[in-house]
């Protein structure tokens, strides 16, 4: 309860807390008791030899987290020896155990899309408080789990206007002119809802987006992800609805249906379809500003996108285009990324990349593009445990404002065989094995409901119309309402507004429980290694 109390003090430590300074401020408190109970092994465990006082010293661990020692009267005994031994190892496992328990539950909400091996999971940072956390989405391959252990966690960087060849950039930073996110107000929009039926179907919807440039309103761009997880049945669609926002500085968003088919002819293409635990999303943005500028020497407007791979360590593959011989950093064009698991159920997870991504004008009819190109991706390193994913389309669309384009990837889990477990050694006598040692499933918690979208219809509202200044706002014309597609289930009309309020996080409560069953797991590993010493 003192906040003077440094990592490292040599005080005993009663009472360590965790407390955000921000957002909702949750708060986490571990107490620590002094009291440890110890006795002999094959002993009645109801009634303990005796009872003592530890002692509890916190201390960094040298990186981002902390180190608990558990610190027990020596004995002459050889359990109470091999006590001493292991207990410091035991503490920091117990802990890393519990800080990756705490790092899930307070910071991403899942939701589950499909069953068995090929469930795919999304996920959400409960926090947008800034453009990074508002276009964070994560996803990852969960099989039989409530939420993945492996994961992507992938946000928009930015935008990289790019001279040379579409692969030169990638060795040579020089070619690149970036431009980041703006720091005008409310820059951060996000919606999000779950369990939405479509038909016989249910999915979830993300969107998220912010403005680009220093003066979005002279000269930069909104980029946005629409992304959907089919939770049950199956859905096909040529048009997805995604948000917007009208103007720089904005509060307030509208809803866009908009063709993510391939064009043929003078209409949107036919429907593409998904099956029962597809994670999509569509990359989306446009150009504005009174004076839009692009250097006159740049060739590919280009959307770097960041992923995070968390948690996969040496025990995953990565493949591009289904060749293992392919490294980051390749100048070829990437039309497949495949992530796997080496080990344990071997879960997979694809990202497709199709070719065909569509343009046209701001204000335009969005169910029909003004044409559709080929984009261009390149994967590489982001020096540290991710990978930037490079979306290149060509500029020559993009040098004037008031220019939108959508781009539609796909992101799939394969059912994947699970490796055979070993047969479980005897447990040794006169230690009690434990029937189950349970594995607890955070249960929900209250999250701040993130400000109301004031667009309440259920028709979507036109892409933004530039007046004199970059204030895209909805035009009257009557070739804004999409050409009607009965089979369409992803688009607005069938889709309810959503009320905004986002899955609920796992509780403290949840975690306390976890807590308490790494305890017993600690408890029953020393006994048996002393039986087995």
């Amino acid at each position: 309860g003192d906040s003077s109390k440094t990592l490292g003090t040599t005080d005993d430590v009663s009472k360590l807390t965790l407390k955000e300074l921000t957002g909702d401020m949750r708060e986490l408190t571990i107490d620590f008791p002094l009291n440890y109970n110890i006795g002999d092994v094959g002993s009645n465990y109801s009634i303990p030899g005796s009872s003592k006082n530890v002692k509890i010293k916190v201390s960094s661990d040298g990186a981002d987290g902390i180190f608990i020692d558990y610190l027990f009267d020596a004995f002459s005994k050889a359990f109470c020896l091999l006590c001493v031994s292991l207990l410091p190892t035991m503490a920091v496992l117990r802990l890393a155990l519990f800080q990756n328990l705490l790092a899930q539950a307070h910071a991403i909400t899942w939701i589950k899309a499909g069953t068995g091996q090929g469930a795919v999971c999304a996920g959400i940072e409960e926090s947008c408080s800034s453009v990074e956390a508002c276009t964070t989405v994560a996803f990852g391959a969960c099989g039989g789990l409530a939420a993945p252990v492996e994961y992507v966690q992938q946000h928009i960087v930015g935008i990289a206007l790019i001279s040379g060849n579409d692969g030169a950039y990638l060795t040579d930073s020089s070619l690149i002119t970036e431009v980041t996110a703006s720091s005008i107000a409310n820059n951060k929009y996000r919606r999000y809802e779950a369990n939405l039926p479509a038909g016989n179907s249910t999915y979830a919807m993300i969107n998220s987006g912010a403005f680009y440039g220093s003066t979005p309103d002279e000269s930069g761009a909104y980029l946005g992800t629409a992304s959907y997880v089919l939770q049950s049945g199956s859905v096909s669609a040529n048009t997805m609805t995604v948000t917007v926002a009208s103007k720089p500085g904005d509060s307030e968003t509208q809803d866009v249906d908009i063709c993510i088919a391939k064009k043929v002819g003078e209409a949107c293409g036919g429907n593409v379809a998904w099956e029962e635990g597809s994670y999509k999303f569509s990359l989306f943005g446009y150009t504005l500003g009174s004076n839009f500028l692009v250097p006159a020497d740049a060739k590919w407007f280009g959307v770097r996108v960041n992923g995070a791979l968390k948690n996969w360590g040496s025990q995953m593959e990565l493949t591009l285009n289904g060749d293992s011989s392919k490294t980051l950093g390749t100048t070829d064009d990437v039309s497949k990324l495949t992530l796997k698991e080496l080990t344990g159920d071997m879960r997979e997870l694809t990202i497709d990349f199709p070719l065909n991504y569509n343009i046209g004008d701001v204000g335009s009819n969005y169910s029909i593009p003004g044409s559709s190109k080929n984009v261009k991706i390149k994967v590489s390193s982001d020096g540290a445990d991710g990978i930037f994913i490079d979306y290149l389309f060509d500029l020559a669309d993009f040098r004037v404002a008031n220019k939108y384009f959508i781009y539609d990837p796909t992101v799939t889990s394969p059912t994947a065989s699970p490796t055979s477990n070993p047969t479980s050694s005897p447990t040794p006598s006169p230690m009690p094995t434990p029937t189950s040692v349970p594995t607890p499933t955070p249960t929900a918690s209250p999250t701040a409901s993130p400000t109301p979208n004031p667009t309440s219809s259920l028709t979507p509202s036109p892409m933004p119309t530039p007046t004199s200044v970059p204030t895209p706002t909805p035009t009257a014309s009557p070739t804004a309402s999409p050409t009607p597609n009965p089979t369409s289930s992803l688009t607005r009309s069938p889709m309810p507004t959503p009320t905004l309020d986002p899955t609920p996080a796992p509780t403290l409560e949840a975690v306390d429980r976890a807590f308490g069953g790494m305890l017993h797991v600690l408890v029953v590993l020393i006994a048996l290694a002393a039986v087995v010493a």
